[in-house]
This record gives C-alpha cells, sequence and structure tokens, in this order.
C-alpha cells in the first residue's frame, strides 16, 4: 500500500547520507542496528529533537515497514513526525512524507480508522505543495481510492 513517494529502505525525504557498514556490500541499505547506532549518535552530537535526529528514525521505521514490523516502525514515525512538526513546521516536504509514511503504517495495520485521516491530511499537504498532478499525489489519491473501493 505504499504510495511510490513514500520511502523505501533508508533513503529517507531529507536522505539520511549513511553509508551503512564497511563490511557491507557498497550501496547495500543500512541494518537495523547500524541505523539505531546512528540515532544514538545523532542523538549525542545534535540533541534528540533535531531534524537530522528524525531522519535516521524515518530511515530505521522504513527499515522495519519493509520487513512488516510495524509495531516498531508506528513509534518511529510518530516521534520523528513530532520532531519535525516543531523543528520544520507541519507543511515541510519532510514533514508531509513522515505523515505519509505514517499513515501508510497505520493502514498496512488495518488501522483505517486512524491512518485515512492521516492521509486526507497528508493528501491536502501534498497538492498544496507539489501540485494536484504529482506522481506523489496521484499515490495517495490512489490509496485513498482503493480503501473506499474496500469500504463499499
Amino acid at each position: 500500500a505504499t504510495p511510490p513517494g513514500a520511502r523505501g529502505g533508508g533513503g529517507g525525504g531529507g536522505g539520511s547520507g549513511y553509508g551503512g557498514s564497511l563490511n557491507a556490500p557498497p550501496g547495500a541499505p543500512p541494518t537495523a542496528r547500524e541505523l539505531k547506532a546512528e540515532i544514538a549518535e545523532r542523538e549525542l552530537e545534535l540533541g534528540k529533537n533535531h531534524p537530522d535526529v528524525a531522519v535516521a528514525l524515518t530511515d530505521l521505521a522504513a527499515l522495519y515497514s519493509e520487513e512488516e514490523n510495524f509495531a516498531d516502525a508506528r513509534p518511529l514515525y510518530e516521534r520523528a513526525l513530532r520532531i519535525q512538526e516543531k523543528t520544520l513546521g507541519a507543511e515541510h516536504q519532510d514533514t508531509t512524507q513522515t505523515l505519509t509514511d505514517l499513515a501508510i503504517c497505520h493502514l498496512d495495520q488495518g488501522n483505517n480508522d486512524v491512518g485515512r485521516p492521516l492521509l486526507e491530511r497528508a493528501l491536502v499537504l501534498q497538492e498544496r505543495a507539489l501540485g494536484p498532478d504529482h506522481a506523489d499525489v496521484t499515490a495517495i489519491r490512489d490509496v485513498l481510492q482503493s480503501l473506499d473501493a474496500e469500504d463499499a
């Protein structure tokens, strides 16, 4: 159910710039262990509520989501969203992307009553920022339409 604009495998909206393990093949996505270490390092260097901490949180959440470990992904997306709303603003593109990812996480868990309103809010913000014909906007609209079809 992930829209094409949603993050995938450590490639967060702002991009973490995290290179991964020295033992991993070049270009290999970082492991959960490496991302947890990256989060801890950024919290120490930048503070717990820095936007770069939020990027690392969303990278780990995306990894968990890909593994269908939504119970661990959701609180990471929620924390990242709180940081981004406070530091970047509710309408910043990174904030909106995290909102979209959190909505999809809820939908993937079958929590449509929570995920749908979040996705509807993300749609409004994405349309405003990107225009009605952008691929990310279309993807969100498609997910919402598929939810409508399921409800019918």
